[in-house]
Formats: C-alpha cells, sequence, structure tokens
C-alpha cells in the first residue's frame, strides 16, 4: 500500500459507454483503501462522469474526460477529480444540498455525490469543470 500520494489519471472519450470503465478503473484502484463504502464511491463517480458527458462535452464524443484519484496517506483520505471540456460557466447558482425532485429522470448527480462524499467542491478551469471529491478513510491499510 503506497504510504506516499500517489496519483492516477486516466483520459476517455465522452462516450457514454466510458462511464462505466471509469468506474472499475476507480474501483480497482481504490478498493483497498475505501473497503465497504466502494459502491456508493463508485455511484458518486458514476454520476460525477455521466454529468461530465452529458453537461461538459459540446462536441459530443470528440471531448474527453479525465478521472484522477489521488491516495493522501497523509491525511487518510482518497481524493477523487472529474474534469470536463465543457464550455465555461458561472458555478454559483449550483447547490450541492438542494434536494432535487425524486421523481424526475435527472438532476439528482450532485445530490447524490454531495452526499456520499465527505467534501465536495467545483471548480471552474475555463475550459470545463472540475468535481473534486474527497473520502476519508477510518481504517488506513497497513503497508505491506
Amino acid at each position: 500500500m503506497p504510504q506516499t500520494r500517489t496519483v492516477i489519471e486516466r483520459r476517455w472519450s465522452s462516450h457514454p459507454g466510458n462511464v462505466h470503465h471509469a468506474r472499475l478503473t476507480v474501483r480497482q484502484y481504490v478498493e483497498r483503501y475505501i473497503g465497504s463504502d466502494i459502491d456508493l464511491i463508485e455511484l458518486a463517480i458514476g454520476e460525477a462522469c455521466a454529468n461530465a458527458i452529458e453537461h461538459g462535452s459540446p462536441s459530443g464524443e470528440q471531448n474527453s474526460f479525465i478521472v484522477r484519484c489521488v491516495i493522501e496517506p497523509d491525511l487518510q483520505s482518497v481524493i477523487f477529480e472529474v474534469e470536463d471540456e465543457g464550455e465555461d460557466f458561472n458555478i454559483t447558482g449550483l447547490s450541492l444540498s438542494h434536494v432535487p425532485d425524486l421523481t424526475s429522470e435527472g438532476g439528482r448527480g450532485l445530490f447524490l455525490i454531495n452526499s456520499i462524499m465527505d467534501d465536495v467542491a467545483l471548480h471552474s478551469l475555463g475550459h470545463g469543470l472540475m468535481v473534486r471529491m474527497t473520502k476519508h478513510v477510518a481504517v488506513w491499510p497497513a503497508e505491506g
């Protein structure tokens, strides 16, 4: 197990089928740190990737999205970042805590992500949006 900061990063084309690949990649990399919360983490990552494809890919499959996982042993945390190539927009109108219409077909992604993760932040990059999600790990795996 890494005892120093470790970063993995992967880029996929903005094809909806790549949400599945992103979720599996994250799962394989962080499962040993996250433990029983892995299914919820995978759900949150999937929501962030689906949002990147739907809202952050103005050229469709010509665009791509990035998923980054940062293992932070000193903070006993795993940080996930999903970055898209969407148009720049004002994120001040987005609410992470707004309870959406639970009967609608969409619009629950940020609410779910915020409910699952310990910390969520949205960052406008000028060339897209980055969703940074942090999960704290109660018991950090020992090296070996």
